[in-house]
C-alpha cells in the first residue's frame, strides 16, 4: 500500500510534469510565430515546415490535456489506500 505522501508526491511530480510540458510547448509556439523564416529553400517550403512544426505542437498540447485530465480524475477520485478516503468531487446530483 502507498502511504498518503506517496500518492501526494506523485501527484506534485505529475502537475509539475504538465507545468513544464506547457511551458516548453509556450516557446516553441513563441519560436515558431516570431522566429525567421527564411531557410534559403524557399517560402512555400517554410510555411509547409512551420506547418508541420505546427501540427506537431498542436498533437503535444492534445497529450498534455490527456495528462491533465488523468491527474484531475486521480485527484478527484482521492486517496483509495485507507477505509475513511472519500471522493472529493461526485458528479453524481445530491452528492457532495
Amino acid at each position: 500500500m502507498k502511504s498518503r505522501a506517496a500518492w501526494d508526491a506523485e501527484n506534485r511530480k505529475g502537475l509539475a510534469q504538465i507545468i513544464a510540458s506547457l511551458a516548453v510547448l509556450k516557446w516553441k509556439f513563441a519560436a515558431l510565430l516570431t522566429g525567421p523564416s527564411a531557410s534559403g529553400y524557399g517560402s512555400y517550403v517554410d510555411a509547409v515546415a512551420r506547418k508541420g512544426a505546427c501540427l506537431a505542437g498542436l498533437a503535444e498540447f492534445v497529450r498534455v490535456e490527456a495528462k491533465i485530465a488523468a491527474l484531475k480524475k486521480r485527484l478527484v477520485a482521492g486517496y483509495s489506500h485507507s477505509p475513511s478516503a472519500a471522493p472529493v468531487m461526485s458528479d453524481a446530483p445530491g452528492r457532495l
